[in-house]
Formats: structure tokens, C-alpha cells, sequence
């Protein structure tokens, strides 16, 4: 049996079955699909910043396995800043706590540079953001996910529904 991101192919076209016969499938049922739309022949660039590395290559594994993004990962303010200049994203995915500055000042940053304003940025975060520290920040942001909470399918569905807008 075959097992993909969007569940067995047993209940699939005997098409679809055949095509993927005796081959480890690293797609979704819907990407497989004779039907589905194909995905975009130029991935948006998105960049992730993020001081937990394990924490950053998720997020890129997470969204590059969609095959609309090719990720950038940064691990701190500095080389995040400079990915964004060399990469030009569609948007950012930026963490709050960097160990050179705070995720605010970068966004403080953004916000001030004409090239990269208009940039959507999603906020993840551990640090427990009180109430109006939350309200300070949705004015730069576009959404905010604390890590301990945060639901992979939300997350690039969010993305998704970002990007398309654009």
C-alpha cells in the first residue's frame, strides 16, 4: 500500500494507483491527482528567520514540500536582513527572540526601508506575548503563532492564502 501526505491511495483511480506501483511517494494524493492543478512554474521565495535551527528547517521542510516555495533559512537578525536583501521575498517568517536583536527591531527595520515594507511578515514566537505587547505588533505583522501552539496545516494554509492574495 501507498501511503501519501493526503492519506492511502486505496480509494484512488486504478491511473493513479498505477502510476505510483511499487514507489515510495513523497506528494499529496491531490499533487498526484490526473486532475490537480499544477504547481506554479516559478516558486515564491519566502525566508525564515529563526535562531532554533531545528525550529527553522521545519518551517522551510514544511512549506518547500509544497513545491510553490523555495525557503531561505537565517538564524539571526543580521543574516536575516541579508537574505532578505539578496532573496527579495514574497514573505517573511520571522521569530521574535534573535540573539543580536529583537524580532521588533528587525521589523522596525522593515517597515522603514521602501524595498521591503510592502513584504508580508508571519511572527512565530515562544516568548508568551502579553496583550499589548500583541497589539503593538499586528500593526507590523500580518499573523502571529506561538510556538507551543502552532498547527503545521494552519500555518501553510495561512501562507497559502497570503500569498494567492497577492
Amino acid at each position: 500500500m501507498v501511503q501519501t501526505l493526503g492519506g492511502s491511495l486505496d480509494e484512488t483511480p486504478e491511473a493513479l494507483i498505477d502510476l505510483t506501483a511499487g514507489q515510495v511517494v513523497a506528494a499529496s494524493k491531490n499533487a498526484l491527482a490526473p486532475d490537480a492543478a499544477p504547481p506554479p512554474s516559478v516558486a515564491r521565495t519566502i525566508v525564515v528567520i529563526d535562531d532554533e535551527r531545528r525550529d527553522a528547517r521545519l518551517i522551510r521542510r514544511l512549506l518547500e514540500a509544497t513545491g510553490r516555495y523555495k525557503v531561505h533559512e537565517a538564524y539571526d537578525g543580521a543574516s536575516g536582513w541579508k537574505a532578505i536583501q539578496d532573496h527579495q521575498p514574497a514573505l517573511i517568517v520571522l521569530d521574535l527572540m534573535l540573539p543580536d536583536i529583537t524580532g521588533e527591531e528587525l521589523l522596525e527595520r522593515l517597515s522603514q526601508d521602501d524595498t521591503t515594507r510592502g513584504i508580508p511578515v508571519v511572527v512565530t514566537t515562544a516568548k508568551d506575548i502579553k496583550a499589548e505587547e500583541r497589539e503593538r505588533l499586528l500593526g507590523k505583522i500580518i499573523s502571529l503563532f506561538e510556538k507551543a501552539h502552532l498547527d503545521r496545516q494552519t500555518l501553510l494554509d495561512y501562507v497559502d492564502e497570503t500569498l494567492s492574495e497577492e
